[in-house]
Formats: structure tokens, C-alpha cells, sequence
């Protein structure tokens, strides 16, 4: 078959908990387009891309991640995947936000909803993920007017802007991820909260030293408790931690940790397999 107009379809079996990860190295080996369903991940790769190599790279990922997950490759007619997957991405409604790429605009929105318009461009955060939702939920009773807040692992940058329409005056957001930094900047400069987030590619110990008034985390379960300390320490008395990227078999786990500072519990919310905390810095 033309390999120029074919693409190679990547279909991975393994739990929703580890699509992130693998979505992150499959666009490192050239994946153009994703679509998930359940514990489903499929990566559209064009065909004079793909190799052998890249194929056991791929397995060898999913091996890492998931020992018993289950791969299949196959030939699909090529097709303009940038657009099928922007299709794919609709307004998301978790109030007080509506969350909206660009090329889909919403009419006369109702005045009490913070239009946050997020064009992805393949990084994470467009609110279709459940830990997205989980968070935006806990925001509005943590984030209050005038705070000083930091978003680990801003991916697009969502969560900083969405606490910048709560309120919150001087907002650090920080990614790993490269990949994501001509993103947030034009997300944060797009939602018109450019004087009031600052966004850095690094790491927590790259951080200003605070101390915050919220700190906001969207990660997974072994980075947010490696970072815990550095969030107790950077976290203003009275403060406000939240946490997301967390399955529900992850909730005692998490909880000892945080039993180890001085944190209360204050809220949680679930939704499927996915659960998300805040947590009040109880020090004075």
C-alpha cells in the first residue's frame, strides 16, 4: 500500500490511568492525532514515519507502564488527522467555566460562566479528562480574590487561567514538558490574563519560593507525593493544596502521605475511576 496514503493505526489496551504517559512518548515517535475510549488509546502515525524500531519503542513504553497491556498494529487510509481531531474537541461545561478551543466559538454566553478559551495543540488540558474537570470543581471554593497561586504541571495552561478569572492576582505556572510552552503563552495572552500568569518550562524546585496562597497540581500519584514537601513548604498558613491526576485506588496512599504534614482535608470529589483532594495548610 502507498505509504502516502496510509497511516498507521496504534491501538493500545491498557487503563486510562496510563494513557498520558504513552500519548506523551508516542508523540515523540511522530504520532499526529489520538482517540481514547475506556482503557482504548489508539496514536495515528504516518506511514513513512513508522519503522520497526519505532514499533518496539512503542512496546517496550507500554510494557513500562503496563505489563499485561496489549498492542495492535494496523493500516488505515490516511485522512487530514489534525482535523478530525479538532473536530473532536467540543466546548466543555464544568461551572462556573466553559471551557472552548477557538474554532468553536459560543454565542452569547451566559454572564455568571468564565469563558476559558483553550486551543490544546495536542498538550493536555481541554477539560475532556476527567482529572481537568476534578480540578476546575475544586477551584471555586479554594481560589479566593487576591491570592497567590502556583499550577504544577500547567500542560495548557487551563487551571492558571481559570484561577486568574477567580481572582487570584499573581499566578506561577510551570511544565516539564516543552512542548508546552508556546501553548500556555498563547492560551494566557488569548483568556487576556497575561499580567497576571507567569509560565516557565522547569521544575517545583525551580519555583519561586512563594510562600502561596494556592497551589495547584494536575500530576499523577508518585510526582505529587515526591513534590509534597516542596508544596507544604511553598504553601501560606491557611493555605489551600489541591491535587488531581489521582485514581480512586490511590485515596489512602495519598492520605498517609499527607499525614505526615501539616494538612487537613477539606474536600474531594470522584468521577469514574478518577479522584481529586484539597487539602488546607493547618500551620500558623
Amino acid at each position: 500500500m502507498d505509504a502516502s496514503r496510509t497511516t498507521i493505526e496504534v491501538l493500545l489496551r491498557t487503563p486510562a490511568a496510563h494513557h498520558d504517559v504513552l500519548m506523551a512518548e508516542l508523540l515523540d515517535l511522530g504520532a499526529e492525532a489520538f482517540a481514547a475510549e475506556g482503557e482504548v488509546l489508539r496514536a495515528y502515525v504516518p506511514a513513512a514515519a513508522w519503522s520497526e524500531a519505532r514499533r518496539e519503542a512503542v512496546r517496550a513504553a507500554l510494557h513500562g507502564a503496563d505489563p499485561g497491556g496489549m498492542m495492535d498494529v494496523r493500516e488505515v487510509p490516511a485522512q487530514n488527522w489534525n482535523a478530525a481531531w479538532e473536530a473532536s474537541i467540543t466546548p466543555v461545561l464544568i461551572e462556573p467555566f466553559l471551557i472552548t478551543p477557538t474554532w468553536r466559538p459560543v454565542p452569547d454566553p451566559p454572564e455568571d460562566l468564565h469563558v476559558l478559551q483553550i486551543d490544546p495543540k495536542m498538550s493536555f488540558g481541554t477539560g475532556h479528562h476527567e482529572t481537568t474537570r476534578l480540578m476546575l470543581q475544586l477551584m471555586p471554593g479554594h481560589v479566593p480574590t487576591g491570592a497567590r497561586v502556583l499550577d504544577a504541571g500547567s500542560g495548557t495552561g487551563v487551571l492558571a487561567i481559570a484561577a486568574a478569572r477567580l481572582g487570584a492576582t499573581h499566578v506561577v505556572a510551570f511544565d516539564i514538558d516543552p512542548r508546552t510552552e508556546d501553548n500556555i503563552d498563547e492560551n494566557v495572552t488569548r483568556n487576556a490574563v497575561a499580567d497576571r500568569v507567569t509560565a516557565f518550562i522547569g521544575t517545583l524546585e525551580e519555583a519561586p519560593a512563594g510562600p502561596y496562597d494556592v497551589i495547584l497540581a494536575n500530576i499523577n500519584f508518585n510526582t505529587l507525593v515526591a513534590y509534597l514537601p516542596g508544596f507544604v513548604d511553598r504553601l501560606a498558613p491557611g493555605g489551600h493544596l489541591l491535587l488531581s491526576g489521582l485514581l480512586t485506588t490511590d485515596r489512602d496512599a495519598l492520605r498517609q502521605a499527607a499525614a505526615r504534614f501539616p494538612l487537613a482535608e477539606t474536600a474531594d470529589v470522584t468521577e469514574g475511576d478518577w479522584w481529586a483532594v484539597a487539602f488546607s495548610h493547618t500551620s500558623t
